[in-house]
């Protein structure tokens, strides 16, 4: 499929009744582009096997680009649709629970996280055994919810049961992709605990030996301090 006619035919199998949602939720004149993202989104959900609805992962994707615009209303309701479209589809809840947090509504942010999470864990099976984790894209959901749960936990009082789910993180990727060693240091500074100068050897503490030695930290993310407002959250 290279050109926009060739998406278009394919458009004309789509049945009339999911046609007149998508007219009921981007307007007739986004209509077409809405079709090719959904079309060119089942391409990429049929490589990585997902499960997840096209339709479902375009309103996804139509909502992060309104947050990026600074719309979040429109950023609520297409994340909203999508996890009604598809009431299995745990980043939609993530999505919804990042801005129920970055609201200061931490309280229903948590709920929407435990969802994403309970979501993202059905498909891992014994997958938690393996090696390669993180090069794995089924567990993105999983350590995306299980963070940002973390966080909020965090902002609820909770910090013990915060502090476990980061050093759970370190232990499933210890190389740290999403950068779980900052936001444990104020968890464990918050608990009134010591912190090594040395970030990484939180590592230490969370496999429970002495294996960080080995570790290669992955510092493309920088996360801030949960004291800053959605501070380190992942969307």
């Amino acid at each position: 499929m290279s050109g926009r006619s060739d998406w278009m035919t394919l458009a004309t199998r789509i049945p009339k009744q999911l046609m007149e949602d998508i007219d009921a939720w981007v307007g007739k004149d986004m209509r077409d582009d809405f079709i090719i993202r959904a079309l060119e989104s089942q391409l990429r959900q049929e490589r990585m096997k997902t499960g997840i609805p096209p339709v479902a992962m375009t309103l996804l994707e139509l909502g992060q680009d309104a947050l990026e615009a600074g719309d979040r209303r429109s950023a609520r309701r297409y994340f909203t649709q999508a996890v009604r479209l598809c009431p299995k589809f745990a980043e939609g809840f993530n999505q919804i629970g990042a801005m129920e947090y970055e609201s200061r509504h931490y309280e229903k942010a948590r709920e929407f996280f435990v969802k994403a999470l309970t979501i993202a864990t059905e498909p891992l099976g014994d997958l938690r055994r393996r090696d390669g984790w993180w090069l794995d894209p089924v567990t993105r959901p999983y350590m995306r919810a299980k963070f940002n749960l973390a966080l909020t936990l965090h902002r609820l009082g909770n910090s013990v049961q915060s502090k476990a789910l980061f050093l759970e993180l370190l232990r499933l990727d210890p190389n740290d992709h999403q950068g779980a060693r900052f936001p444990l240091a104020d968890v464990m500074k918050s608990l009134g605990e010591s912190v090594p100068d040395d970030l990484d050897r939180l590592i230490g503490q969370a496999l429970g030996n002495a294996e960080a030695d080995s570790v290669e930290w992955a510092d493309e993310r920088e996360v801030e301090s949960v004291d800053d407002q959605g501070g380190g959250l992942i969307h």
